[in-house]
């Protein structure tokens, strides 16, 4: 069981950071299920006007960077 975080840019003016876990190895197997994995929003970013065009992490992991269509950028602090 592993998890990973991933970032995620919108046009509904959002960027949201989701962990994303994969319970492959706890779940049973059988014909008809796909590799099962548990998605959850841990935060949703909203304060640009327009769009999102992109989104990144500092690589330390303790802030966030948002750009929008609405010509702003914006440094978040990370959870």
């Amino acid at each position: 069981q592993s998890t990973i975080r991933y970032l995620t840019a919108s046009r509904d003016k959002s960027a949201r950071l989701w962990d994303v876990q994969d319970v492959s190895a706890l779940a049973k197997t059988d014909a008809t299920q796909a590799d099962p994995v548990r998605v959850r929003e841990v935060l949703a970013l909203r304060k640009h006007d327009l769009g999102l065009t992109s989104v990144q992490a500092s690589g330390d992991g303790r802030t966030l960077m948002t750009a929008g269509l609405d010509g702003r950028v914006i440094l978040w602090p990370a959870p």
